[in-house]
């Protein structure tokens, strides 16, 4: 009898134990599945948040490459202007030097004429017309000689300008990307680590969150066939412990019954001598 007791005590204490292991069970593996879900969320983020940062870092690069060899072009068309300005002017400043002294010997020619003559050139004054009419056009000559310096001029100052203005813009938005760049290559260097430490975490708690499923799942017998198996044992062992709870009384009454046999028989034996 006691040692059914003690085993009903010991069922019982191993039914609570069990209770306890499946509560914590269940607690454990709700937490690390939402820890587990929501680390997985946060990796998947940072490595978009990465992803999308490289990629706008690369088209940066990209860009700066592009604006990099546009001022490279200017820098060498700038350089081509200069040179043809240069060779246009040192064409202009000889060929004024040339037509200025030619005109400066026709006027002359044409003073000493006049001068001689007395205004009275007579037969010299066909030559005084032809002078005259050489000095005409070597000024009219001279005039559009210095005109075109003076486009030509203006022209190269035009495109220097622009070139000048082209060149400042793409300086300052090769700056801008530089620094948008070195920026995001920071950021980037962040969200990786962010990234590599969330992934620790995210894998240190699946480690844990499958140590808990072997202690807790990875049985061939569930908490609820246990459960049910334990209380029919426990049925098993009250009915029997109930049985031998009664057996005294029975005893008692089977005794009983045997003294009154044993009279009545001893009656009948008197009786019949």
């Amino acid at each position: 009898r006691d040692m059914i007791s003690d085993m009903i005590t010991k069922l019982e204490d191993e039914a609570g134990r069990d209770a306890m292991k499946k509560a914590f069970c269940d607690k454990e593996l709700g937490q690390t599945k939402e820890q587990k879900d929501d680390k997985a969320d946060d990796v998947q983020t940072l490595h978009t948040k990465t992803e999308q940062a490289a990629s706008k870092a690369a088209a940066l690069q990209e860009e700066i490459a592009r604006l990099q060899s546009e001022l490279s072009q200017i820098t060498k068309s700038q350089a081509v202007l200069d040179r043809l300005r240069g060779k246009e002017k040192k064409i202009f400043e000889a060929t004024k030097a040339k037509t200025e002294k030619g005109l400066e010997g026709v006027r002359t020619a044409i003073k000493v004429l006049n001068d001689y003559y007395d205004g009275s050139a007579g037969a010299a004054s066909g030559i005084i017309s032809i002078l005259e009419d050489i000095e005409s056009k070597m000024t009219a000559y001279l005039a559009d000689l210095t005109s075109d310096e003076e486009t030509a001029v203006a022209e190269y100052v035009s495109m220097s300008k622009e070139n000048g203005i082209d060149m400042t813009t793409k300086e300052k938005d090769v700056d801008y990307d530089t620094t948008q760049t070195k920026m995001l290559g920071k950021s980037i260097a962040e969200l990786s680590s962010d990234e590599d430490s969330t992934q620790e975490e995210l894998e240190a708690v699946t480690a844990y969150r499958e140590k808990i499923k072997q202690q807790c799942i990875a049985k061939p017998e569930s908490f609820e066939e246990r459960k049910k198996r334990r209380e029919a044992e426990l049925a098993g062992l009250k009915e029997a412990l109930e049985i031998l709870d009664s057996e005294p009384s029975l005893i008692q009454r089977r005794v009983a019954h045997r003294k009154l046999r044993g009279v009545e028989q001893n009656a009948i034996v008197a009786a019949s001598a």
